[in-house]
């Protein structure tokens, strides 16, 4: 059973955030990563996301992969969560990554589209990645509403 509807991803009044994932930055691929967690070093996005008593009131974290291919990056949109508890600190040492350390983690319920998403060749993607820094901010909220838009259509088929 899916832990929230396309319905509350379209109407939930909440923040909808944008994670990434690259092998390059966190010194592990995403597939071996936990499922449904993100690991930061923004503690304002990250007590943002998941602050709440009542998670359902959480937002919604979208992640990317950026995953190199042939000297080039393939970007996929992997799979939204809800944070389920507060962000807390990460162990010592459990997620130092490649070019930095990543203190916080957040922990959700959501829905996986594996690699079944790429995103390169979406005519919005180039410009959206740009005003994005290329992910190179981390954690942070997803306020492009088009964007957000063509993510709701491209995983609807992944809801009931």
């Amino acid at each position: 059973m899916q832990p929230f509807t396309i319905q509350e991803l379209e109407k939930n009044p909440v923040e909808h955030f944008l994670g990434y994932h690259t092998k390059n930055a966190m010194s592990y691929d995403f597939d071996d990563a936990d499922e449904f967690t993100l690991v930061t070093s923004n503690e304002d996005e990250a007590s943002e996301v998941s602050y709440r008593k009542d998670p359902s009131k959480n937002g919604f974290v979208w992640v990317i992969e950026g995953r190199k291919v042939k000297g080039r990056t393939e970007y996929y949109l992997r799979e939204v969560f809800r944070p389920i508890k507060k962000c807390e600190k990460a162990e010592e040492g459990h997620y130092a990554g490649a070019k930095k350390k990543f203190d916080y983690t957040i922990e959700g319920d959501g829905v996986s589209f594996g690699d079944k998403i790429p995103l390169n060749e979406m005519p919005w993607f180039d410009d959206f990645k740009k005003r994005n820094g290329n992910f190179g901010f981390g954690l942070r909220a997803l306020r492009d509403e088009k964007v957000k838009a063509e993510f709701l259509r491209l995983v609807s088929d992944y809801f009931d």
